[in-house]
């Protein structure tokens, strides 16, 4: 299957996904009166999606790659806090585990992706 758009992207697929599971753990997070820490991981995990998306619209590889880069960085940050909700009893551990799942193979995909930028703008 050849890629013609950004949705084509696996990446960017499970991205959405994420972003989504989020969205409803998030509502847990509101329920709990947490709205501060509702609202940034929501806004981390749209982030990931969003920063793949632009990236591959922009005209350099490198942009692509930064662009990347941040998506991994607010990747990472959905992770944390997710963390921290647990630590704060605000989510279980249990209904995290298919967010955390998702994060590893997100994370893994834009490393590779980041590496094939890279490789690719040296050539």
């Amino acid at each position: 299957m050849s890629v013609r758009s950004y949705k084509d992207l696996d990446v960017w697929q499970r991205g959405v996904e994420l972003a989504a599971m989020v969205d409803e753990l998030a509502e847990k997070l509101v329920r709990g009166r947490r709205f501060a820490m509702a609202n940034q991981i929501c806004r981390a995990a749209l982030s990931v999606p969003s920063n793949i998306a632009e990236g591959n619209g922009r005209v350099h590889r490198l942009e692509y790659a930064h662009h990347v880069s941040i998506a991994r960085g607010s990747l990472l940050e959905v992770e944390s806090i997710l963390y921290v909700a647990i630590r704060c009893k605000r989510l279980g551990e249990q209904e995290c585990a298919k967010a955390f799942t998702l994060i590893t193979a997100i994370g893994s995909m834009l490393t590779k992706l980041l590496r094939a930028l890279y490789r690719d703008s040296r050539n």
